[in-house]
């Protein structure tokens, strides 16, 4: 094999065109190869003598075409085509026979030959042989970057289709059709609307494609319908073609206008919270903070544009950092709760300290689980603090007042007493036992009074307390009269134990109170959901006491009072099947000072109900199955 001089080609290297001749004569080779250069700067030329030297240049070098003669070496010009034609089916292969033979033309057609060209020996006809080189190259060279366009467009993520001037499709890549749910052959010659609902398609005829007539493209969004009629939005492209044609491209975006909306319905929601939300990544800077609703500074008087970026210690001290920093390993420890709370002081860029309640989330964890940072909620307490510390004041004043007044009564009324017990040892009048009851009333305001004092203070500390096993305490501690207990539960309630004992005697003595007076059930009556139900936790306690019949009238049958868990839902009920209490008295039956027992002091429930609201439970009364009066108790936090 022998290759021409220097090569001639001096443009781009993608401009230049490598030809390979190939012929058996040595020196007719190269003066051909270098008559072409002299034709056109961008040939370079190499040649051969054989077929089977031409075949080991093809394995050496790029060649964009063949130049060969008929009669080589070996095999002749029509067998080294075949041989070319099994490496390459597309390389442009012209073939210069000498006697021009209408079947050895025939045969090269039928072989793959790109052109047939009868002598290059006569230099007159190098213009038209370096012509049919170039069209043969820039011919396949056309073909072959259509091909990978067309390669490109098939295997492409973004649909791609071509409508006709009627507005059919006559093209449509895979990625087009799986969008909408057809196989693409399904959609060749259907018409565009198969993809719209028919509003869409009117605006679409109407608006969207005389736009596109006159501009010569369009882009936004289209909301689209799939075979099976799920509706798509999809980001949709519009190019007009110089044959009215229309390419078309489109891309699913339903997912992501759901994710906008649901930003949207987020960034909405954070806008209406009175409360600062704020987000920092984890070395602890804010990469994100939205004001209270209706301000324009944060809660620390900077504005957003001034935090992000800056360490949160521009805002708090150490102390809180700490706190932060504790509850974000806690999160992170991984003890099933999904956000903490603590208080903290934020500093304000004018040097106050405004107290804050704030609440913390942890970001979403990377995939190598790597913490990114908090989201949390800032509440501005400062107000609420001032009441709190405002009511502590009051609460300590009105206990201090109730001791020294109690303490005060006290005093006289034990000298009453003594007095009492004197003038009994010398006379036997029975005005004085009304002086005695009246001196039992007077010690149980006093006592009643100390009690509501105390309770204005919140339940702080708890402790896991058996609920039967209290109620039974307390049972033993009032007088009880021709009522019975009955207990159906095996709860265990976190409360303070003296105020809930306090809460239980209470309505005790509430039932025993109304017990007196008012027809009872018979002891075969039903007790309604004090009954004891199967595998329930039940024990009675009876009090059989000598009662007087009232007016003539034999004495009332036992009441019973029952104390059980709450159907479905974390509390417990204390109820008896006593008269009850009318419905339009329900209301009433907490306040200070009401009673519906004659003598009493009216402070009972209101205890009751103030000590319920300070463990932060719910209390109600309402009715028991058998008429008798109910209080329900929610909310209660129940040992698991």
């Amino acid at each position: 094999m022998t290759v021409s001089g220097t090569p001639s080609c001096e443009n781009a290297q993608s401009n230049c065109i490598r030809i390979l001749y190939v012929d058996a004569k040595p020196e007719v080779a190269a003066r051909t190869a270098e008559r072409l250069e002299c034709e056109h700067d961008r040939f370079e030329t190499s040649t051969a003598t054989s077929a089977a030297a031409g075949l080991e240049c093809l394995e050496e070098d790029s060649i964009d075409c063949i130049v060969s003669r008929d009669e080589l070496s070996g095999v002749d010009g029509l067998a080294f085509l075949k041989r070319v034609r099994e490496r390459d089916p597309t390389l442009p292969f012209i073939l210069c026979p000498t006697d021009g033979s209408e079947a050895l033309a025939s045969d090269a057609i039928s072989a793959g030959v790109t052109d047939y060209v009868r002598t290059v020996e006569d230099a007159s006809q190098d213009p038209s042989l370096a012509t049919r080189i170039i069209n043969a190259v820039e011919t396949t060279r056309t073909r072959r970057q259509r091909k990978r366009q067309l390669q490109a467009i098939e295997t492409a993520q973004e649909g791609i289709s071509l409508l006709d001037s009627a507005g059919r499709f006559s093209y449509v890549n895979q990625s087009y059709a799986d969008c909408f749910g057809y196989d693409s052959t399904e959609m060749i010659g259907e018409h565009w609307e198969i993809l719209y609902e028919d509003e869409e398609a009117v605006y679409a005829t109407e608006e969207l494609l005389p736009t596109v007539m006159e501009t010569g493209g369009w882009r936004g969004e289209s909301a689209c319908v799939r075979a099976d009629g799920s509706r798509i939005v999809v980001d949709h492209t519009l190019s007009r073609t110089e044959h009215d044609e229309l390419i078309c491209t489109v891309r699913d975006i339903t997912d992501r206008k759901a994710r906008e909306r649901e930003l949207e319905r987020y960034e909405t929601i954070l806008k209406a919270i009175p409360d600062e939300v704020y987000v920092l990544d984890a070395d602890g800077m804010f990469t994100n903070i939205i004001p209270p609703t209706d301000s324009a500074l944060t809660t620390s008087k900077y504005r957003p544009a001034e935090l992000i970026g800056e360490h949160v210690s521009l805002v708090l001290d150490d102390t809180d950092i700490a706190k932060g920093e504790a509850a974000i390993q806690r999160l992170l420890a991984g003890d099933d709760r999904e956000k903490a709370s603590f208080e903290l002081d934020v500093h304000t860029k004018d040097g106050e300290r405004i107290s804050n309640e704030n609440h913390i989330s942890l970001l979403p964890m990377t995939e190598d689980g790597q913490f990114q940072g908090t989201v949390g909620v800032l509440r501005d307490i400062s107000d609420r603090k001032k009441r709190e510390r405002k009511l502590k004041r009051q609460n300590e004043r009105l206990e201090s007042f109730a001791s020294i007044v109690s303490h005060d009564l006290r005093n006289p009324l034990n000298v009453a007493h003594g007095n009492l017990e004197l003038a009994r040892e010398q006379a036997d009048n029975d005005h004085l036992e009304a002086v005695a009851t009246a001196h039992e009333r007077m010690q149980t305001l006093i006592e009643n009074l100390l009690t509501v004092a105390r309770e204005e203070r919140p339940v702080v500390e708890t402790e896991p307390i058996d609920l039967e096993t209290v109620t039974r305490t307390c049972w033993q501690h009032v007088e009880t009269a021709e009522v019975t207990l009955t207990t159906t539960t095996d709860a265990v309630v976190h409360g303070d134990r003296a105020r809930l004992r306090r809460l239980l005697e209470n309505l005790i003595r509430n039932t025993v109170e109304h017990s007196s007076t008012g027809s009872r059930p018979t002891a075969d009556d039903s007790v309604g959901q004090g009954s004891p139900t199967p595998g329930s936790h039940t024990r009675q306690d009876n009090v059989e006491r000598e009662s007087t019949p009232r007016d003539g009238r034999p004495a009332a049958a036992s009441v019973t009072l029952t104390v059980g868990d709450l159907s479905g839902e974390t509390g417990f009920y204390v109820e008896d099947d006593g008269r009850g209490i009318p419905a339009e008295q329900r209301d009433a039956v907490f306040e200070t000072g009401y009673s519906m027992a004659a003598g009493g002091t009216g402070l009972g429930l209101a205890i009751v109900e103030r000590i319920a609201e300070n463990h932060g439970w719910t209390v109600t009364v309402t009715e028991s199955d058998t008429g008798g009066a109910r209080f329900e108790f929610r909310d209660v936090e129940l040992e698991q």
